[in-house]
């Protein structure tokens, strides 16, 4: 998520940018959920959203016995919420009591979720809260909240899980940065970060890019990157937000339980079969194992895997080709552009899906692909690679490894081509100059 360089830098920086941003919007966060609890609960009625394989319904035991239905996804949700609650709390310096209450429910949806919630970091001062941060979204760490939720229910519920926590605490780190240039400008870094990881868990929410989630949820990163100051319109942009995914999420719940929408047994896909391996999935291994070697050259190694135009062409749809083959040139001339697994992150770990099926809907790919897939040409695979320690599940995560004629290319976040996706690769050429697809 970060390197070492970027969380010194937090770590070390003043404590008065925090308190300037928590003394002016500190209570937010309890503003937002209050107004959320007072919203109407959607009507029930005809379920308008598909089941899907990856969400399930689960019984929450409360604590005067009684239990109360939800999906794993709406559980995700609300576990997010409680904790942005607590880190707010302990800068607050609250009652006891009151961090306690937030706590409770905390473990009790965790709980129910399978997960076991790791000692949390202390929080004596604004200095602790990005490590309080990291502790809750940091999707490299396998021991962050993030991590442990994807890992017992998927990436949809861990993203939700992080997309929450982001509503509530994006305030206590985002302020308008100056237009000083540069790695140094602390502020602007850290704007950009809290955006990305933001807009990252939201294009693996598994929410619809046509549906009621996105126009707000695009509101919140806009409002990020537009460099303003919080008022009330960040306050309303919140709101908006955690309602409408609110009500998706209990919409999901009544498809799940209603009779003409259980769930029905998932629908394998040739391409995820891990065992027998193919001759491509053996190809990969061999390809990757390169960068595990001592002494590597990673640099040249991940040079050896930029698209070609060739490779765009053959991979892509006009006008998106001829996009990525600019896009990529720059991305991968920028010398921090590197393949590179951490440090005891020793082995591979493979995913993979068809064009076909990333165009289809695949579950098991980040959500982006879902509207990016009609621009794939059919029978290719696509690989999604992972380093990890040994025994471990997550790791580093890479995405858009093709073969292409033989040799093997590093398409990464392709779907960022997509100009309204958040965190949109940049790209100056004028789309009208693209050639169109040849039907």
């Amino acid at each position: 998520m970060t390197g070492n360089k970027s969380n010194q830098l937090i770590r070390n920086a003043t404590s008065l940018l925090f308190l300037f941003a928590f003394i002016c919007f500190g209570f937010a966060a309890i503003a937002v959920v209050a107004q959320e609890n007072k919203t109407d609960t959607p009507k029930q009625g005809p379920a308008t959203v598909p089941t899907a394989d990856f969400i399930k319904l689960l019984d929450v035991k409360l604590p005067n016995g009684k239990t109360q239905p939800g999906t794993n996804r709406q559980l995700a949700w609300m576990l997010g919420t409680e904790m942005g609650l607590v880190l707010h709390a302990k800068l607050r310096k609250s009652p006891p009591a009151e961090v306690k209450a937030s706590l409770e429910k905390a473990n009790l949806l965790a709980t129910t979720l399978g997960v076991e919630l790791p000692q949390m970091p202390k929080v004596d001062g604004f200095g602790d809260a990005y490590g309080f941060y990291e502790f809750l979204v940091n999707r490299d760490d396998d021991k962050s909240i993030q991590s442990l939720v994807a890992a017992k229910h998927g990436d949809s519920c861990g993203n939700l899980f992080s997309m929450s926590a982001h509503t509530l605490t994006t305030n206590i780190f985002y302020a308008p940065a100056n237009d000083e240039e540069g790695d140094e400008n602390f502020q602007k870094n850290l704007n950009n970060l809290v955006c990305e990881q933001f807009a990252v868990a939201l294009l693996g929410s598994d929410f619809k890019a046509s549906g009621p989630v996105f126009p707000h949820a695009k509101k919140f990163v806009q409002f990020i990157q537009s460099n303003k100051p919080i008022g009330d319109d960040y306050k309303s942009i919140v709101q908006k937000t955690r309602k409408a995914v609110s009500d998706q999420l209990f919409k999901e719940y009544l498809a799940m339980t209603a009779p003409e929408n259980r769930p029905k047994a998932p629908r394998v896909d040739p391409a995820l079969v891990k065992d027998p391996k193919t001759p491509m999935d053996l190809a990969a291994e061999t390809l990757l194992k390169q960068f595990l070697q001592p002494n590597a050259d990673l640099r040249k190694l991940t040079l050896s895997l930029k698209p070609t135009e060739n490779a765009c062409r053959k991979f892509l749809k006009e006008p998106m080709a001829a996009k990525a083959l600019r896009v990529y040139e720059s991305l991968f001339a920028d010398p921090s552009m590197v393949l590179a697994p951490n440090s005891g992150q020793t082995e591979i770990m493979l995913r993979k899906a068809t064009s076909k099926s990333l165009r289809d809907g695949n579950q098991e790919f980040p959500g982006g692909y879902k509207q990016f897939g009609q621009h794939l040409r059919d029978g290719f695979v696509i690989y999604e690679l992972k380093f990890v320690r040994p025994g471990a599940r997550l790791g580093m995560r890479f995405d858009g490894l093709v073969q292409i004629d033989g040799k093997w290319y590093l398409f990464p976040k392709v779907w960022r081509l997509l100009p309204n996706a958040p965190g949109a690769f940049p790209d100056s050429a004028d789309p009208k100059n693209e050639p169109e697809e040849q039907q």
